[in-house]
Parts: structure tokens; sequence; C-alpha cells
């Protein structure tokens, strides 16, 4: 139990209060279990894993960032059946992973556990019901990747002999495995962190989306009925939206920065996003003097995937999309306020993240406690336009040099 690490696992105190309080009564009342595990023989044999569960419910935008992990697991477990166990919103991304033998998703398709202030019970419950379930398929080994008590609950309730995670996030009594969690480490390394305990190979950084031929033809089929043609037309794509209300940025911010990139540069500019986020969006459509484009609702993940591989720069909030845009390697541009992008932020070369010069004061991430003085209305549409103009201009550039090479 890694007690120092709760305060970088937890940045609300209330909830590291809380999960440290329910932590620390699991360790008396389970001590006389935990001194028998010590005296176990601890080493898994991947020759003897048949069976491996993935347990995890969390975000789309954190399967993105294991997404490296979990290619590498796939790789080091090549003869074992693995098995996700997920909330639906991830079912769509899982699938097109190509990277599980079979998918539970373990509640009822309710999307709106995720903007819900009963997020934590009732996701938890139709956890519990899985239990008989995974208690039946008699797994040999579960991977709580998050770092979250709910998933250690369930894993050990589903008497998996071997269970691994990270020595923060509540119930680690219940492991028999633990991994350090590294502070202030960027989440894709933390992800990494458990694949490496697997494997003996050196872990190189790779994202696959399994983009499909179709899912290229169904975007660039999208793009052309919006009068964008994806791959030569000039395009800017923009994630204005977050569920979390204390990370999104004034929708008329955007606006206005799309408006002074068009009138400038003459570009293309897409908004994306969820189905529901239509209506946010359109709201920020209205906003503009310039007509851009939404593909809300119209493009899958696989297939949004394939318009951002297209695209020359991405502007937004720390959301999914931001993670995805890094992933298939544009430029982003990335809007930080309560959360630390050091942890958080865009992996990789050649992006930018800007921040508010005043400090987030927020009680919770979710929602801002101060609107008044808001963290992320401190960050100007000035300073978001010019970091995006220098993008474009060297984009420009780099597409006039490469056509008068062909000359």
């Amino acid at each position: 139990m890694n007690i120092w690490g709760y305060k970088h696992r937890f940045s609300e105190k209330g909830k590291r209060y809380a999960v440290t309080t329910i932590s620390l009564l699991s360790y008396l009342i389970s001590l006389p279990f935990v001194m028998m595990n010590l005296f176990r023989k601890k080493e898994i044999d991947h020759e003897k894993i048949e069976k491996l569960l993935i347990i995890r419910n969390d975000g789309i935008g954190d399967f993105i960032l294991s997404l490296n992990a979990l290619h590498t697991l796939r790789r080091s477990f090549r003869r074992a059946k693995i098995t996700a166990c997920i909330p639906s919103w991830q079912e769509e991304i899982a699938v097109a992973s190509n990277l599980f033998d079979e998918i539970i998703i373990f509640d009822a398709k309710k999307s709106e556990y995720l903007s819900s202030a009963l997020r934590f019970t009732n996701l938890f419950s139709d956890m519990l019901r899985q239990i008989p379930l995974l208690r039946r398929k008699q797994f040999d080994l579960a991977l709580d990747i998050r770092g979250d008590l709910r998933n250690r609950i369930i894993i050990f309730l589903s008497a998996v002999p071997y269970r691994v995670s990270f020595d923060v996030g509540g119930m680690e009594c219940l492991l028999t495995h633990q991994i350090h969690y590294r502070e202030k480490t960027h989440e894709v390394d933390h992800f990494n962190d458990l694949a490496i305990f697997f494997t003996d190979d050196k872990i190189k950084y790779y994202v696959d989306f399994n983009v499909s031929m179709a899912d290229e033809e169904k975007a660039k089929m999208v793009m052309e009925m919006h009068g964008i043609r994806l791959g030569e037309d000039f395009l800017v794509v923009v994630h204005p939206v977050s569920r979390w209300r204390a990370k999104a940025w004034p929708k008329e911010n955007y606006a206005a920065v799309c408006d002074r990139l068009m009138s400038k540069w003459g570009i293309n500019v897409a908004v994306i996003g969820a189905t529901e986020d239509s209506e946010e969006i359109t709201e920020m459509l209205r906003m503009m003097d310039k007509e851009a484009i939404t593909t809300a609702g119209e493009l899958s993940i696989p297939q949004t995937a394939a318009l951002l591989k297209e695209a020359a720069l991405f502007i937004g909030n720390d959301a999914a999309p931001m993670h995805m845009a890094a992933a298939v390697g544009i430029p982003v541009i990335a809007l930080f306020g309560p959360t630390d992008p050091e942890i958080y932020g865009p992996y990789g070369e050649g992006h930018t993240v800007i921040r508010p010069d005043i400090p987030c004061r927020c009680a919770s991430k979710k929602v801002c406690s101060n609107p008044i003085q808001f963290c992320m209305n401190s960050i100007s549409v000035d300073s978001v336009f010019d970091h995006a103009e220098r993008y474009i201009k060297q984009k420009m550039e780099d597409r006039i040099r490469v056509a008068q090479e062909l000359q």
C-alpha cells in the first residue's frame, strides 16, 4: 500500500481520505490473510496462464492511453484467452482494437454514468452482478488496469488466484501482486509499468486503432458530403466539449479562434463529437461568422481516427479525442485547467499544452467551484490562435516545398 501515492492518484481530498480510510480498515480486517500471502509463492508462470481477465471502469481516453500496454500484454500472453470486462462506452474501441478474445459489458449501456453524480454507486452495482459469470469462467490471472478499489473487490470475489494492479487505488490487500505507482508520470507510462511486469522485452510506443478500409471510406464519404476532400484539403479538427465542465474552454472562444483561422488562412474546420454533444456543438457553430462543419454523431471512434489521420492540426480540451489525435500522429493544441498535463497531456513530441495563468482552485475537477475566476476562462483567444497559426504556417510551407520537389 502506497499511502503517499494516494495524494497523486486522488487529487480530491474527500475521495482520497475516504479511499485511504477504507483501505486501512480492510488491511486490519484481512491482516491474517495478508500475512499468509507473504509466505506463498509469488511468481506468475506465463505458461500456465490460460485465461486472463482485464477489468476497467474508466473513460475512452484512458483506454486510448493504455493501448500500448494492451498490445504488449497481448504479445506476452499469445496463447492465453484474454477477456475484457469493461463499461459499454468502451465497447466500440475495444472491439476495434482486436486485442481481446472476449468482451464482457458490465453495465446496461447507461451512458449517463459518464456525467452522473451516482456513477460510483450505480456502476459498482452493475459490476457486482457480473461476479457469478466471472467465477464460472475460472480466470487464472486478473489485471486491474486502472487502479480502483471497485475492480479489486470484483476480481477478489471472482476467485481469481493472481490479482495484479498498482499499489494505489484502494483495497490493495486484495491483490496478490502490486506494481509501484510512480508519481508525476504520464498515464501511458503508468500503464506500461503494468505490462513491463509481465515481459522482459523493451516496450516501444505503439498504438494501432485498427482502422479498416471501410472506416477510411466512411470518413472520406462523410467529409465529401460536407464539401471537404479528406487528405487533400487543409483541415483543422476541433473538439470543444468535455464531460467535466471544469475542463471545457468556453464555446465562444473556440468559435472566435475558428473564425480567425478560417478568415486569415482559408482553411477548413471540422468540429467532432459524440451524438450527445450535438447540441453544444451546434450552439458553438451558431456563434461563428464563418461556416465550419460538424461530424458529431456521424462517425464511430475508428472512423474518427481515420479523419484525424488526414488532418493538419487538432485543437481541443483534455478529453479522449485529444489523446486519439496525438496517437495518430498529428500536432495537438491541448487546453488544460484542473488536470495535470504532465500526467494526462498529449503523449509524444510536437504538441502544445496551453494552461491558464491562475492556479485551479476547484474542489473537484468536474465542476468549477468559482466560475467568476474560472481558470479556463483565463486562456486567451489570442494565445490559442497564435499557437495554431504557427502550426498552420509551417504545414503550408511544408506542402509548398513538397509540391515544388515533385515538379
